[in-house]
């Protein structure tokens, strides 16, 4: 049961009448429970986006991040976040919620991040406002349009696989002109040249 559920947090919607008392676990050792059923679209694609509310906290009850007390949504590409959530959030559709309980494996395993420690396990109440999947033969790899952000947290950067996909992306476009920040990204980590190739 998440930590402070009735707090002064904006309002987390209403569960199902009758929501599982017990978490599913799935073969990667994902935990879930389907709070609140959806007939809306699911995220059919690590590509797809997803539009949320949603809290995290600690086993010891403490919440390291909730967009319910930042009042504001947040978006996420589900190839960019922790692979808990990558596989979590394909388990509920747009109007769904879902608690997922991640261990550290599927999160930031054995790196602190800011008040998360090492080797965490994190659990989330998770509502999915809206889901983007990709169009059939869109070229779901697209960089941004021009002045928009690829990354939509701090989690995005801390991912690997977000930071090898970003960098796919630049190699697949040798047309395109870098910013001097990528470009000096690019030179501090010897990627520019025959390292990209």
């Amino acid at each position: 049961v998440p930590p402070n559920a009735s707090t002064s947090d904006r309002v987390v919607g209403a569960s199902d009448s009758n929501p599982p008392t017990a978490l599913t676990t799935t073969a990667s050792g994902l935990q879930y429970a389907v709070l609140r059923n959806s007939s809306g679209v699911k995220a059919n694609s690590d590509s797809s986006s997803v539009t949320v509310d949603y809290k995290g906290w600690l086993d010891n009850g403490t919440i390291f991040d909730s967009s319910y007390a930042r009042s504001t949504q947040s978006t996420f590409p589900l190839n960019g976040v922790i692979a808990g959530w990558t596989e979590g959030l394909k388990l509920v559709g747009q109007g769904g919620k879902i608690q997922l309980r991640i261990p550290a494996n599927l999160a930031y395993g054995s790196t602190a991040r800011d008040n998360i420690p090492a080797n965490s396990t994190l659990n989330f109440i998770i509502e999915v406002t809206s889901v983007t999947n990709p169009a059939v033969g869109s070229g779901e790899g697209e960089l941004a349009a021009e002045g928009e952000s690829s990354f939509a947290s701090p989690w995005d950067v801390l991912n690997p696989a977000a930071v090898d996909s970003a960098m796919q992306q630049v190699r697949s476009k040798p047309h395109l002109e870098l910013s001097s920040d990528l470009e000096d990204v690019l030179a501090s980590e010897n990627l520019r040249g025959g390292g990209l190739s």
